[in-house]
């Protein structure tokens, strides 16, 4: 279901369990996932990342997808009010390098300067029902260098109820590796040699 003014789509309690499959990359993926504060109305966590490939030549395809999802786990209500941006960050210098930088002292307007992609889950606007038990949004990447992609989650004014528990859950289709949360320095991106090699020739070759 996708509801209009926002980017998220929600499924019902009964249709989580499935979720994965529902938007499935076609070479598999890459899965992580933690707790979110409950005490608090603004926070930010790092979720992790990973690292995706590149497209061949100068084609414009999509390399892969991540996925963020927001999980209920409690049977309570959805929080009414506030928003949860869902920040992607490359590791160049002006994005992940510079908010890794400023990481502790930076405001909410100072990540999302910082991020490629920003994509806001409004409460207000989206009002899930009750039996709504999952929010995700889905972000296409086109690239044409390795790069890792930092997922970043930022809580505006949400006023989570009493008792609440909730998670979050990340998923890289066709990704190449992965990290976990909170590792701002992971090991660099391994390579597609197939795709390199696809890449040169048609560089160099045809």
């Amino acid at each position: 279901v996708i509801v209009a003014g926002s980017a998220a789509l929600y499924f019902k309690r009964t249709e989580a369990p499935q979720w994965l499959q529902k938007l499935g990359g076609k070479n598999g993926y890459l899965y992580s996932a933690g707790m979110l504060p409950v005490d608090l109305v603004s926070y930010d966590v790092h979720m992790g990342g990973f690292c995706l490939g590149k497209t061949v030549g100068d084609s414009h395809a999509k390399v892969g997808s991540l996925r963020v999802a927001l999980i209920k786990r409690s049977r309570g209500p959805w929080p009414a009010h506030g928003a949860f941006d869902v920040l992607a960050l490359d590791d160049q210098a002006s994005h992940w390098g510079r908010l890794q930088q400023i990481w502790t002292k930076s405001s909410r307007l100072e990540k999302l300067q910082c991020a490629n992609t920003v994509e806001v889950i409004d409460m207000q606007k989206i009002a899930p029902p009750d039996n709504v038990s999952m929010l995700f949004v889905d972000i296409g990447i086109t690239e044409r260098f390795y790069h890792q992609w930092h997922l970043v989650l930022v809580a505006n004014n949400v006023d989570i109820a009493a008792n609440a528990s909730m998670a979050y859950e990340i998923v890289g289709f066709q990704a190449l590796s992965q990290w976990r949360a909170g590792d701002f320095s992971p090991a660099a991106c391994p390579h597609d040699h197939v795709r390199d090699v696809s890449d040169w020739i048609y560089r160099y070759v045809a």
